[in-house]
């Protein structure tokens, strides 16, 4: 749509609507990047091995065909080779743990994936994780300090990523 004033041409004007930010495709990416930030930030008390269930229920299509495919295989093949003769810090394992929980992952877990089952037990995945985190930092008001913000805001996003799938798929 071209936006004209006293008959001349102003340039296109675009408009994005909400909607399509909250689809959900966008909101399983902001969930696998905000786990994917918590694996390795520091500054909270959640268990994070509990992470690795979550990012495979809300991993995108393309990140879960591409972990399954050649390309994933040969990454955990390397991964897991040079872990045999070097030590990796327990913050970079989790990652891997996840591709190869992908790998092994039936399908009946990866049908899961985009519904409201997958919704809901992920959602209580996150609200399990925002409970520990918050009671490991003591409330609600020091979870955002500096030292836990960056935590915090990863939990709030795989929170509010499944609740707004579970919303969406019930509209």
């Amino acid at each position: 749509m071209t936006r004209k004033r006293n008959g001349k041409s102003l340039g296109a004007v675009c408009y994005q609507s909400t909607a399509s930010l909250l689809a959900p495709p966008n909101l399983q990416w902001a969930c696998v990047i905000a786990s994917a930030v918590l694996m390795v930030v520091k500054g909270t008390a959640i268990p994070k091995s509990v992470l690795v269930p979550l990012f495979i229920l809300q991993a995108p299509r393309e990140i879960f065909n591409w972990i399954k495919g050649e390309y994933g295989v040969w990454t955990i093949f390397l991964a897991l080779a040079v872990k045999l003769f070097y030590y990796i810090p327990s913050q970079l394992e989790l990652p891997l743990y996840a591709m190869l929980f992908v790998i092994v992952s039936p399908y009946q877990v990866a049908d899961l994936r985009g519904t409201e089952a997958g919704s809901l037990i992920s959602l209580c995945i996150a609200g399990f994780l925002a409970f520990q985190h918050f009671r490991g930092v003591g409330d609600v008001k020091k979870g955002f300090e500096q030292n836990s913000i960056l935590a915090t805001v990863g939990i709030i996003c795989i929170t509010l990523a499944p609740l707004l799938l579970l919303v969406g798929s019930r509209v």
